[in-house]
């Protein structure tokens, strides 16, 4: 798996042929627990917003492209997931 920071976020990438339904529980579990510790170390505590997408990703001219970036951008900036925070 490949993580890229993007300032206030993170992509990270699965490789072609990963067994999804293996990594993805693997990848929430450990992003739950890590959050959980630091908020009980913390004062300040941090919330998380998380989208989940599959498909192709590919480099573009002014960055990643592929409409599965297109995807996660939306889920993010979705009206439903502004409501739930």
């Amino acid at each position: 798996m490949t993580a890229k920071a993007t300032g206030d976020g993170m992509h990270f990438f699965m490789p072609e042929g990963s067994q999804f339904h293996q990594l993805l529980p693997a990848l929430i579990d450990a992003t739950l627990r890590h959050l959980t510790q630091d908020n009980h170390r913390y004062r300040d505590r941090i919330r998380l917003k998380m989208s989940i997408a599959l498909g192709p990703v590919g480099h573009g001219a002014l960055g990643l492209s592929q409409a599965t970036v297109v995807e996660l951008a939306r889920l993010i900036d979705s009206d439903a997931m502004k409501q739930s925070c």
